[in-house]
């Protein structure tokens, strides 16, 4: 739930575009980690995703408090999925 929040604080507060919120925490933490190989979607990339029930990428920033996860994938693998 933290990181919805800061990605809510980030485009509410300190204006932010929602674009650079999902950045900041997919690509740019990744490589704040020492890990550039993570927080991409390309292929041969390792399959660490959240699917997100939200009309598009905007959405999730605006509307904290809810919980958007949809499917869960880890690995490859889908370890959770809301009905």
């Amino acid at each position: 739930a933290a990181l919805p929040l800061m990605m809510s604080l980030a485009c509410m507060q300190m204006g932010l575009s929602c674009e650079l919120a999902w950045r900041a925490v997919t690509v740019v933490a990744a490589q704040s980690l020492g890990r550039a190989e993570l927080g991409r979607i390309v292929p041969g990339a390792r399959a660490d995703l959240v699917i997100f029930d939200a009309p598009d990428y905007r959405y999730v920033p605006y509307h904290y408090g809810e919980n958007h996860a949809r499917v869960v994938i880890k690995s490859g693998r889908v370890v959770h999925r809301r009905d």
